[in-house]
């Protein structure tokens, strides 16, 4: 049976993530008290710049559980990270060997046969990131 969700769907996704934990993360909980501040500062400076190797591994891996996710037919795929990732996406960065720590808060991924939304940070709004919308002039 053929899957779902398109390749290219699932390709997006991956190179999104790939991207967002490549080692310039800041860590943000959508409170500005100072203990939430000072417990995201903390979890920046355990960030680390990523090898470009090590990424495309890392997506490489993400795309091979997507699509198994798929094959079982769903309609969309949802992941996220609280204060850590969610299980596939730490799957993935362990067995590419990326620090866990790379991953923001509060952010959560939608994917569907037909588009890719990101909800970046507490409090923000579903975006859409793929298919990318461009403006007419």
């Amino acid at each position: 049976m053929e899957n779902k969700i398109p390749n290219e769907v699932i390709e997006a996704a991956a190179e999104w993530w790939m991207k967002r934990i490549s080692g310039q993360v800041t860590h943000q909980n959508g409170d500005d008290n100072f203990g939430s501040v000072l417990a995201g500062l903390i979890a920046d400076m355990n960030t680390r710049l990523v090898a470009a190797e090590k990424l495309q591994e890392f997506k490489r891996i993400l795309i091979e559980k997507l699509t198994d996710m798929d094959s079982d037919n769903r309609d969309s795929i949802y992941l996220d990270c609280d204060y850590s990732p969610c299980r596939i996406l730490a799957d993935a960065a362990k067995k590419a060997d990326i620090p866990l720590d790379n991953f923001p808060w509060k952010v959560s991924m939608q994917i569907h046969p037909d588009l890719v939304g990101v909800k970046n940070g507490y409090g923000e709004p579903w975006v859409t990131i793929w298919p990318i919308k461009h403006e007419d002039n």
